[in-house]
């Protein structure tokens, strides 16, 4: 069964549709990390790239959890791709406070099929053999940047979204043949940033587009007699190829909300209620509205 891993966005940005509190601060973080360690959470999801979240994380303290963070894209200009890996790392490492990682993943996945495909590789190939990463991976928004990935040596770890409306991964085939080739997966985007909590009176006006799906979402949870939190974690948790299911939250109310549905029991949403249009399931294009 999956398992949850804390998304540390909010820690650095203001991050997500719902989000009501803005940017978490230190203490509240520390009260977070507490609560989540009280019950079992030992693995921390976040990125070069959320502002000053890995700064926060070690002041709070994270060198006895499982830490996952990603790379930046390659600047261009860049000639000694070796050394800039490096002192990315390096600084991450100090930032965060602890001397290795669980897993470095690359945020933008295509660097590893452009121009510093090999010298990346062997980058982070030696990374792992030093010790300082134990596993290495990529972070995706769609299936199909698997089709040329997947093959690298590099790729053991898949981030990838997964939700209610969103089942990319699981139509793909890319779910099942990540989970035989013993590639760890690990999803993200659950709630689709808050959207799919959200009651209808709480929605932006420009999702009226996508009315008769969110219609159908509310009849079907209301039928479930579950929460919206816990319809969409139930739904996640029905795929027992995930290993882990990265959720973010803004406060201690919200971590106890989700720990709470966690004890509901796995359930497999609808098919009818999958949607392949980017611009209601890929957050990156809703600034296009």
């Amino acid at each position: 069964m999956a398992e949850i891993a804390l998304g540390t966005a909010q820690f650095g940005l203001t991050y997500g549709i719902a989000n009501q509190l803005g940017k978490i601060d230190l203490v509240t973080g520390r009260e977070i990390f507490a609560l989540a360690k009280q019950h079992g959470i030992r693995r921390l999801d976040t990125a070069i790239s959320y502002g000053d979240a890995e700064t926060v994380l070690g002041n709070i303290g994270c060198s006895s959890w499982d830490v996952v963070t990603k790379l930046p894209p390659v600047p261009k200009g860049i000639v000694d791709i070796s050394t800039w890996v490096k002192a990315e790392v390096t600084m991450s490492l100090a930032r965060l406070k602890t001397p290795s990682l669980y897993a470095l993943l690359l945020h933008q996945p295509s660097d590893l099929l452009g121009t510093h495909s090999k010298n990346l590789m062997q980058s982070l190939l030696d990374l792992k053999a030093q010790g300082v990463v134990a596993k290495l991976g990529v972070s995706i928004y769609s299936a199909d940047e698997l089709d040329q990935l997947v093959a690298l040596p590099v790729v053991e770890v898949v981030q990838a979204p997964m939700n209610i409306f969103d089942r990319g991964l699981e139509r793909s085939g890319w779910l099942t043949k990540l989970d035989y080739g013993k590639v760890e997966i690990h999803t993200r985007s659950t709630f689709l940033q808050g959207l799919l909590v959200m009651s209808p009176a709480e929605r932006p006006n420009w999702l009226t587009k996508w009315a008769p799906i969110f219609r159908e979402w509310d009849m079907w949870v209301a039928d479930t007699g579950m929460s919206r939190i816990e319809a969409c974690l139930a739904h996640v948790r029905s795929y027992q190829e995930v290993d882990r299911i990265i959720i973010g939250v803004d406060s201690t109310a919200q971590i106890q909300e989700i720990l709470d549905a966690m004890e509901t029991p796995p359930l497999r949403a609808p098919e009818s209620l999958t949607s392949d249009d980017g611009e209601l399931i890929n957050p990156t294009r809703w600034g296009a509205k």
